[in-house]
């Protein structure tokens, strides 16, 4: 496959933002950690030229407050935050599953460095 990654589409609530299971989706954004190793991975996408942006489940009333939080985490660069519906499961062609919490993908790597010039699968197979 010989195809150059354009834009990718990044989780909130546990996959850029830290949320134990105490605090769950309740918890005021401001007070939320970022996961080091998910800031870090979307940095390399933008610095590659490739477009992130955040969706997530919380209500479009929050969106200021997640602008804000990028905006204070140095994500200045995401200029896109979009709702999903909730659901239990996501299935989907391009899904890249990532262990809660932790700024890791499930697998070593996910996408192969050669299905996409080096971009996201060489940032991505280091994590």
């Amino acid at each position: 496959m010989d195809k150059k990654v354009k834009v990718i589409a990044f989780d909130f609530d546990k996959t850029l933002a830290y949320i134990t299971e105490d605090e769950g989706y309740d918890s005021p954004i401001k007070d939320l950690d970022i996961i080091p190793k998910s800031k870090e991975m979307i940095c390399g996408w933008i610095e590659q030229g490739i477009e992130v942006f955040i969706f997530t489940c919380r209500p479009e009333g929050q969106f200021k407050q997640i602008r804000k939080w990028l905006d204070d985490n140095d994500l200045q660069d995401i200029k896109r935050i979009v709702h999903k519906e909730h659901a239990d499961y996501y299935y989907d062609d391009k899904a890249v599953e990532m262990i809660p919490n932790e700024g890791k993908t499930c697998y070593s790597n996910p996408v192969p460095a050669s299905d996409y010039e080096g971009t996201l699968g060489s940032i991505a197979s280091n994590y």
